[in-house]
């Protein structure tokens, strides 16, 4: 199974696309409903590589959340591959989401009492992957990614910057055609911020569809395309000239 991955996170389905049409996210706060996303329209290609920026209380991490399936839109359709995810169960979207998506997040989510390794091949624990397989893949990418060294270490040992390399090779196992990153390296020297971002390229540059959160702005112009958001709405989807 490990001699078929070729290169790092190829995408493993047909191209698609995400669309949402007037998706909107509301919530109740007490007895105050808050808006979180205005109703939105947007459309992210198989093979984007969008950065999303916007002010804290924007709606950027709620848009994010809503694009991977961890939350639910309280209005509109959201499309993933063509699929309406409203009519999909809630072991139909679980499913969907794994298939379909890797997550990165600011604070690496790395468990302490796991090794390097282990903490990757829990990626794998509800696929029909054998353990030994598993231990390969993760072999595999983290001798793509220059970290085959810290297999045995803990989360604890790694710097910050091997420590997102790591949660991005967890959330790459899956070889998910689309990447979701929030805030990757919000929590990051710029050396290492700059290592994180130029993995992306390469991941981009091999097909994988990127949608990344940020409040940088030259973290931003890595990606194709960034949309700014302001009081839940995207005010500009715009080219990276």
């Amino acid at each position: 199974m490990g001699g078929d991955r070729q290169s790092l996170a190829a995408p493993q389905t047909s191209p698609g696309a995400l669309q949402l049409e007037f998706v909107s996210r509301n919530y109740m706060v007490g007895k105050n409903l808050v808006k979180a996303l205005q109703p939105t329209n947007l459309v992210i290609e198989q093979g984007d590589f969008v950065a999303i920026m916007g002010h804290s209380g924007s709606g950027k991490t709620t848009l994010l959340n809503i694009l991977g399936l961890l939350d639910v839109q309280s209005d509109g359709t959201y499309s993933v591959h063509g699929t309406d995810t409203a009519q999909l169960s809630q072991v139909e979207r679980a499913r969907l989401r794994r298939d379909t998506f890797g997550f990165v997040f600011q604070n690496f989510n790395l468990l302490e009492r796991y090794t390097v390794l282990q903490n990757i091949e829990l990626a794998l624990m509800y696929q029909k992957v054998s353990a030994k397989a598993a231990r390969q893949l993760a072999y595999d990418l983290l001798r793509q990614l220059g970290l085959s060294g810290k297999a045995e270490a803990r989360p604890h040992q790694l710097s910050g910057g091997q420590a997102q390399r790591i949660a991005i090779a967890r959330a790459l196992i899956n070889n998910p055609p689309i990447v979701l990153a929030d805030e990757p390296t919000g929590n990051l020297d710029i050396e290492a911020a700059n290592e994180v971002i130029g993995l992306f390229k390469a991941l981009h540059a091999k097909g994988t569809t990127i949608v990344m959160v940020t409040h940088s702005s030259e973290v931003a112009r890595s990606a194709s395309r960034i949309v700014h958001m302001q009081s839940g709405r995207v005010i500009s989807n715009e080219a990276v000239s």
